[in-house]
């Protein structure tokens, strides 16, 4: 019998399902949970999202492998243990600013793997 180990990594994506009635609610989007906190939060381009003032949300860029500055925001759906009000500074901090940087490795690998294909 093999030991499996439980643990979870920080971050990962959260991915939709084929079998769901007009196919997977997720497709083409990018959420990611934050596995310490229960916080979903999902990446887009800055152009393409126009968010209400109170949703919890940060301003990034990433310079792709062509160095084409790519303008992005992440931003919280919500989170199980967290307040979005109460904990705002924090969430920036401590779970977006990380996922953002995250999100940006995820980017970079990818375009290497893109190169060297």
């Amino acid at each position: 019998m093999k030991t499996t180990s439980l643990t979870l990594p920080e971050f990962a994506f959260v991915e939709g399902s084929e079998h769901e009635e007009g196919g997977d609610p997720l497709y083409g989007r990018n959420v990611i949970i934050h596995n310490r906190t229960a916080s979903v939060m999902e990446v887009f381009l800055k152009e393409d999202v126009v968010l209400e003032d109170d949703v919890v949300s940060l301003n990034f860029s990433n310079k792709n492998s062509f160095g084409i500055k790519e303008r992005m925001t992440i931003a919280l759906h919500y989170s199980s243990t967290l307040d979005k009000v109460i904990d705002r500074a924090m969430i920036i901090e401590e779970v977006l600013k990380p996922a953002a940087k995250w999100y940006c490795d995820y980017c970079d690998w990818m375009d290497k793997n893109i190169s060297n294909d």
